[in-house]
């Protein structure tokens, strides 16, 4: 019985670690070491890997207006509705607040072919987020801003990845909200 008690203390012990308490979903800590594995092994195999960042747009003006149990509903089913729009393989991970970020793995060797998968995926959590929302039995509707990036091992580093996804993503907010942008490199050229 105290073994069985002791492990059932480790594995809470383990949920709390790398887990959003809210959500369930990985936080940040784990989807770090995710992201770490996924950039070895898109290194290893030359295949491309995204990483998305998601925001929900307005969300503060919905959590000040119906109340933070209203937001924290809203949170927790954004969460199971990434899941549902991801493949098993794939990462969904809240970073707090309303961020939230999907990490695809395996996409292609081919760069066009990833980014067009990557922006499948995006598309469709787009259309699961965008769809009406009953909280309290009351009806509720967000959009999310979505910023993309690929990957493929090449001298990348997880808080480079974060960061690009991060900057498309506002891109994604600036162009008017409620849709997907991908980060694009830009090469400076030597005289």
């Amino acid at each position: 019985r105290n073994v069985t008690e002791r492990k059932m203390a480790e594995e809470a012990i383990q949920q709390m670690a790398f887990h959003d308490s809210l959500t369930g979903l990985p936080n940040r800590r784990l989807l770090t070491n995710r992201l770490e594995h996924a950039v070895g092994a898109s290194q290893r195999h030359r295949q491309y890997a995204a990483l998305l960042f998601i925001d929900l747009d307005k969300f503060k003006a919905l959590n000040d207006t119906h109340g933070h149990d209203v937001g924290d509903l809203l949170l927790q089913e954004v969460g199971r509705r990434l899941q549902q729009s991801i493949r098993a393989i794939d990462t969904a991970a809240r970073l707090g607040g309303d961020e939230f970020v999907v990490l695809i793995h395996e996409l292609s060797t081919d760069r066009d072919d990833a980014r067009l998968h990557a922006a499948t995926v995006g598309h469709k959590i787009l259309a699961s987020l965008n769809e009406p929302y009953t909280l309290k039995d009351q009806p509720h509707s967000i959009t999310p801003s979505i910023g993309a990036t690929l990957f493929n091992g090449d001298q990348t580093y997880p808080s480079n990845l974060l960061k690009e996804a991060d900057t498309a993503m506002y891109q994604a907010k600036a162009a008017g909200r409620n849709t997907l942008c991908f980060y694009e490199k830009i090469e400076l050229s030597r005289p």
